[in-house]
């Protein structure tokens, strides 16, 4: 994912089926697919999250979408967390919802 620098083709699908199944509408997942294609910029990314309810869908879908096994992918979910304004416990139970280790 972006999160390491590469986003495979694979993981622009998975992110997307996962936003789906979390009820995000087509045109929010238009918009995470148009952002995946393009240069990574977590910024830009957070101030489009426009309530927190989706903040915590984007951080479930990316932490369903990657692996969490390198130090980049670890810190492009803590400063997610951070932009999406989500508290430590949201994040630890949504690590531990999705059987990921922490950030």
């Amino acid at each position: 994912m972006k999160s390491d620098g590469e986003v495979s083709q694979d993981e622009v699908q998975r992110l997307v089926g996962k936003l789906s199944e979390g009820g995000i509408s087509s045109d929010e997942q238009k918009f995470v697919q148009g952002e995946m294609s393009k240069p990574q910029d977590l910024d830009c990314l957070v101030r489009a999250i426009p309530n927190p309810e989706v903040g915590i869908q984007v951080y479930a879908a990316a932490l369903m979408a990657i692996s969490v096994d390198t130090n980049a992918e670890r810190e492009f979910l803590r400063n997610l967390a951070r932009g999406a304004g989500l508290d430590r416990n949201a994040v630890a139970r949504l690590h531990q919802m999705v059987g990921a280790p922490a950030a």
